[in-house]
Protein backbone atom coordinates (compact mmCIF):
# COMPACT_ATOMS: atom_id res chain seq x y z
CA UNK A 1 0.00 0.00 0.00
CA UNK A 2 1.55 3.28 -1.14
CA UNK A 3 4.72 1.36 -1.95
CA UNK A 4 5.00 -0.39 1.42
CA UNK A 5 3.93 -3.63 2.98
CA UNK A 6 1.38 -2.93 5.71
CA UNK A 7 -0.11 -5.77 7.72
CA UNK A 8 -3.75 -4.82 8.24
CA UNK A 9 -5.54 -5.48 11.49
CA UNK A 10 -8.87 -6.92 10.36
CA UNK A 11 -10.14 -7.55 13.89
CA UNK A 12 -9.74 -4.35 15.89
CA UNK A 13 -10.73 -1.63 13.40
CA UNK A 14 -14.39 -0.77 12.94
CA UNK A 15 -15.73 1.93 10.61
CA UNK A 16 -18.41 2.79 13.17
CA UNK A 17 -18.41 5.43 15.87
CA UNK A 18 -16.10 4.50 18.74
CA UNK A 19 -17.91 3.52 21.91
CA UNK A 20 -15.24 5.13 24.05
CA UNK A 21 -12.40 7.59 23.49
CA UNK A 22 -9.60 7.59 26.05
CA UNK A 23 -8.81 10.99 27.64
CA UNK A 24 -5.21 10.71 26.37
CA UNK A 25 -6.38 11.03 22.76
CA UNK A 26 -5.71 14.52 21.42
CA UNK A 27 -8.58 16.85 22.23
CA UNK A 28 -9.16 17.73 18.56
CA UNK A 29 -9.82 14.04 17.81
CA UNK A 30 -12.02 13.66 20.89
CA UNK A 31 -14.01 16.69 19.71
CA UNK A 32 -14.46 15.27 16.22
CA UNK A 33 -15.88 12.05 17.73
CA UNK A 34 -18.09 14.09 20.09
CA UNK A 35 -19.34 15.96 17.01
CA UNK A 36 -20.43 12.64 15.47
CA UNK A 37 -17.40 11.53 13.47
CA UNK A 38 -17.06 7.79 12.98
CA UNK A 39 -13.83 5.86 12.57
CA UNK A 40 -14.53 5.92 8.84
CA UNK A 41 -14.72 9.74 8.96
CA UNK A 42 -11.44 9.87 10.86
CA UNK A 43 -9.71 7.62 8.35
CA UNK A 44 -11.12 9.46 5.32
CA UNK A 45 -9.56 12.61 6.75
CA UNK A 46 -6.16 10.99 7.35
CA UNK A 47 -6.49 10.25 11.07
CA UNK A 48 -5.97 6.88 12.71
CA UNK A 49 -9.20 5.23 13.84
CA UNK A 50 -10.00 4.61 17.50
CA UNK A 51 -9.30 1.03 18.55
CA UNK A 52 -11.08 -1.11 21.14
CA UNK A 53 -8.91 0.41 23.90
CA UNK A 54 -10.30 3.88 23.13
CA UNK A 55 -6.99 5.08 21.69
CA UNK A 56 -5.93 5.71 18.12
CA UNK A 57 -4.52 2.71 16.28
CA UNK A 58 -0.76 2.60 15.88
CA UNK A 59 1.17 2.04 12.65
CA UNK A 60 4.21 0.15 13.90
CA UNK A 61 7.44 -0.02 11.89
CA UNK A 62 8.15 -3.76 12.01
CA UNK A 63 11.89 -3.35 11.43
CA UNK A 64 12.13 0.11 12.94
CA UNK A 65 13.11 1.57 9.57
CA UNK A 66 11.51 4.40 7.63
CA UNK A 67 10.42 3.48 5.08
CA UNK A 68 9.78 -0.13 5.92
CA UNK A 69 7.10 -2.74 6.54
CA UNK A 70 4.40 -1.78 9.00
CA UNK A 71 1.62 -3.34 11.05
CA UNK A 72 -1.58 -1.85 12.43
CA UNK A 73 -1.56 -2.35 16.20
CA UNK A 74 -3.93 -1.46 19.01
CA UNK A 75 -2.23 1.31 20.99
CA UNK A 76 -2.34 -0.58 24.29
CA UNK A 77 -0.72 -3.63 22.64
CA UNK A 78 2.01 -1.40 21.22
CA UNK A 79 2.61 0.04 24.68
CA UNK A 80 2.48 -3.32 26.48
CA UNK A 81 5.07 -4.89 24.17
CA UNK A 82 7.12 -1.76 23.48
CA UNK A 83 10.45 -3.30 24.51
CA UNK A 84 9.94 -6.41 22.39
CA UNK A 85 8.60 -4.48 19.40
CA UNK A 86 11.49 -2.01 19.40
CA UNK A 87 14.30 -4.45 20.17
CA UNK A 88 15.89 -3.99 16.74
CA UNK A 89 16.42 -0.26 17.27
CA UNK A 90 19.63 0.74 18.99
CA UNK A 91 19.45 3.60 21.49
CA UNK A 92 19.30 6.94 19.70
CA UNK A 93 18.94 5.32 16.25
CA UNK A 94 15.22 5.92 15.70
CA UNK A 95 14.28 7.41 12.35
CA UNK A 96 12.31 9.98 14.34
CA UNK A 97 15.59 11.76 15.11
CA UNK A 98 15.88 12.55 11.39
CA UNK A 99 13.51 15.41 10.54
CA UNK A 100 13.12 14.45 6.88
CA UNK A 101 12.36 10.79 7.68
CA UNK A 102 9.92 11.80 10.40
CA UNK A 103 8.15 14.15 7.95
CA UNK A 104 8.11 11.36 5.34
CA UNK A 105 6.42 9.04 7.83
CA UNK A 106 3.87 11.64 8.96
CA UNK A 107 2.94 12.25 5.31
CA UNK A 108 2.68 8.52 4.63
CA UNK A 109 0.58 7.92 7.75
CA UNK A 110 -2.03 10.53 6.75
CA UNK A 111 -2.26 9.17 3.20
CA UNK A 112 -2.35 5.60 4.49
CA UNK A 113 -5.37 6.08 6.74
CA UNK A 114 -7.24 7.96 3.99
CA UNK A 115 -6.59 5.07 1.61
CA UNK A 116 -7.37 2.47 4.31
CA UNK A 117 -10.84 4.03 4.67
CA UNK A 118 -11.68 2.65 1.23
CA UNK A 119 -11.63 -0.87 2.70
CA UNK A 120 -14.80 0.08 4.61
CA UNK A 121 -16.69 1.86 1.84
Amino acid sequence: MLGRTVYKNTVDISPNAPGFVHPSVHRSIRQKVADGWTNLDLMKNGYAPIGPDGKQMNLHHVLGQEPGPMAELVSSTHKQYHKELHGLIEDGRSFRHDGSLNYQYDTFRNKYWALRAQDFM
